[in-house]
């Protein structure tokens, strides 16, 4: 089973578990200790939104193609947690699609913002750092293989392309990613000139 199908059917057991237990603490001891237990629950998502907020940030500067302010929120973070390394405990308490690990996830950002800023080989080194942290994360494989496509390389392309779709990531066909990352490329050039 893959990584992807093992967090999701994770995800559905707790939510499952969750929701008989707050059934039977409201039927056995009323719903005012169901509130309680409800708040409880909703408490560690509020330590990761308050550690992680700029990564979160970050990340909505990255959607919004604010590339140049979004690296630089990613490095702010970066710096945070390589200089308070406890603060990654925080990662057990998401259910990450792809990865737990917050510092792999922002490596590959920043990989994906350099590369929409043109830069290439400086989100190649990102892509290689955030695999390095975490092998099973099939992002920075389908990434790196974009960059293989800008440089002129089907074959590692399409290696890591299929990397990534064994470790879960289901993108679309080669085809498709072939002409999608074709098509970044074209928007990189224009955008250099």
């Amino acid at each position: 089973m893959s990584k992807v199908k093992t967090t999701r059917t994770l995800s559905l057991v707790i939510i499952i578990l969750t929701l008989g237990i707050v059934t039977f603490i409201g039927i056995r001891f009323g719903w005012i200790y169901t509130i309680i237990i409800g708040v409880i629950f909703l408490v560690p998502g509020r330590f990761q939104n308050y550690y992680y907020r700029d990564f979160y940030s970050a990340r909505k500067l990255l959607i919004s193609k604010n590339f140049e302010e979004s690296i630089e929120l990613f490095n702010k973070f970066l710096e945070y947690v390589q200089s308070n390394p406890k603060i990654k405990i925080l990662d057990y308490l998401s259910l990450g699609i792809y990865t737990r690990d917050i510092e792999a996830m922002t490596y590959n950002n920043i990989g994906v913002g350099l590369l929409h800023l043109s830069n290439c080989y400086e989100s190649e080194e990102h892509y290689k750092k955030a695999i390095a942290i975490d092998p099973a994360y099939p992002l920075p494989h389908y990434n790196l293989a974009i960059v293989w496509i800008i440089k002129n390389d089907n074959v590692t392309a399409k290696k890591h392309f299929k990397v990534s779709e064994q470790l879960g990531f289901k993108g679309s066909s080669f085809d498709k990613f072939v002409i999608k990352a074709k098509d970044l490329y074209s928007d990189l050039i224009v955008k250099s000139e």
